[in-house]
C-alpha cells in the first residue's frame, strides 16, 4: 500500500471531502464530534484538550473519491496516549472490504511507529464516520475467508466504532453547527 504522507487541503479534488477535512481539522470540531459519540468509555479516557491532528493519510489513490481519513494523537486520562483513526466514508452504499481496508490502515500507521524505533506500538481506535443514504450493515472480515472450522483464532478481527449519521435525525445530531453541515452534506 502507498503511503500518502503530508497531504493538505488544498491537494484535494473533490470538494466534499476538502470541506468536510477543514472542518475536521479544527480540533475543537473533532473534540466535540469525539467526545460525544465515541462509546462514553472510550471518551472518558481521553484527556481534554489534548486531541492533536496529525498529517499523516492512510488511503490509496483508487479509494480516494470515496473515502478520506484523519489522524488524531491524544493523551489518555492517567497517563499514555491513543490515536483515534477517523475514516469518512463518502460511498452511497456501506463497502463489504471496509474491514479489510481498515486492517491495512492500521498496520500502516505501526508499521510508521516501528520504522520510528517506538518500543511499543499506540493503541489506534478507528472510527467509520458514515452518511449514506442505506443502513450500514457490513459483512464482518471473519466471513471474508473460507469457512474453515477450528481455524477461527488465526482470522484477524478488526473493532471499529461506527457513527452512521445518514441514520440520526437532525435533532439527534449534536454538536457544533460546522459538524453538523460536514456530514449533511452530499457528496454526490
Amino acid at each position: 500500500m502507498k503511503k500518502k504522507s503530508n497531504r493538505t487541503t488544498a491537494d484535494l479534488t473533490n470538494p466534499h471531502d476538502k470541506f468536510v477535512r477543514e472542518v475536521w481539522a479544527r480540533e475543537e470540531v473533532a473534540w466535540d464530534f469525539l467526545s460525544r459519540y465515541l462509546p462514553p468509555a472510550i471518551a472518558s479516557r481521553l484527556a481534554p484538550g489534548s486531541l492533536r491532528l496529525r498529517k499523516d493519510s492512510f488511503i490509496d489513490d483508487a479509494l480516494r473519491e470515496h473515502l478520506s481519513d484523519l489522524l488524531y494523537q491524544v493523551r489518555l486520562q492517567g497517563g499514555g496516549q491513543a490515536l483515534v483513526y477517523v475514516l469518512l466514508e463518502h460511498k452511497s452504499y456501506p463497502d463489504p472490504w471496509l474491514e479489510w481496508q481498515l486492517l491495512n490502515y492500521l498496520v500502516e500507521i505501526w508499521r510508521q511507529e516501528r520504522q520510528q524505533k517506538k518500543r511499543r506500538l499506540t493503541p489506534v481506535i478507528p472510527l467509520v464516520l458514515y452518511h449514506g443514504r442505506r443502513r450500514w450493515r457490513v459483512v464482518p472480515l471473519r466471513r471474508l475467508f473460507e469457512a474453515a472450522a477450528g481455524l477461527e483464532a488465526y482470522i484477524p478481527v478488526v473493532h471499529y466504532e461506527l457513527c452512521d449519521v445518514g441514520q440520526l435525525a437532525d435533532e439527534e445530531l449534536q454538536g457544533i453547527v460546522l459538524l453538523h453541515l460536514s456530514t449533511r452534506t452530499d457528496p454526490s
